[in-house]
């Protein structure tokens, strides 16, 4: 009797898959804990996925389209930009733990470079289409350059996270930034490139 796809089971599959990959990267992930964890048998797993590398796709594959599905919720050209730029960093340092913070390369290491590289030009174009709505509302200064805002937000981001992680082993770090890095980010911006 052929067995009948069930395409909740194959997202929780791939949610426990992408938590097991972020949380201990390709080469130490294992079927059997993901499937146990999940509830099932190898049986199932293996009926989704023929393999650890094929999961490894399908679970990057997934992760995009999630993150595309909530940036398309936030960066929406009629929203005032304040509020994008906002919810923007916001979702950001929710998400500093996903599946592509521990992206790896490597002999063995299924290629997903293409699928991120995608889904990154995406939000490029993305978020310039939508800053150059706000720039042309008058939301943002005349002098605002809009490639430079959004490298301002990848740097500051990962500045942040970098920040956040020194601070936990290091002493002389500004607690301002780390308490509330959202507020400390919209502060900054507003000075350089709000209206």
């Amino acid at each position: 009797m052929a067995q009948v796809r069930n395409e909740a089971l194959r997202t929780q599959l791939l949610e426990c898959a992408i938590r097991h990959f972020s949380s201990r990267g390709y080469v130490a992930a294992n079927m059997l804990e993901i499937a146990e964890e999940v509830g099932v048998t190898r049986g199932p797993l293996y009926y989704y996925f023929s393999s650890k590398a094929e999961l490894y796709l399908a679970a990057a594959e997934y992760a995009t389209s999630e993150m595309k599905k909530n940036y398309e919720r936030i960066l929406v050209a009629e929203h005032p930009v304040r509020s994008v730029l906002r919810e923007d960093f916001a979702y950001c340092l929710q998400n500093r733990d996903n599946f592509f913070s521990s992206f790896q390369t490597g002999r063995g290491i299924p290629d997903i470079s293409g699928i991120w590289n995608a889904f990154s030009q995406w939000l490029l174009s993305r978020k310039h289409e939508v800053f150059a709505a706000a720039k042309a509302r008058g939301e943002l200064r005349e002098d605002c350059d809009i490639a430079e805002l959004i490298t301002f937000i990848y740097v500051f981001y990962h500045g942040v996270n970098h920040t956040a992680a020194l601070s936990a082993r290091l002493d002389g770090f500004s607690g301002s930034m780390l308490s509330d890095p959202t507020e400390f980010f919209m502060r900054i911006v507003a000075e350089r490139y709000l209206a």
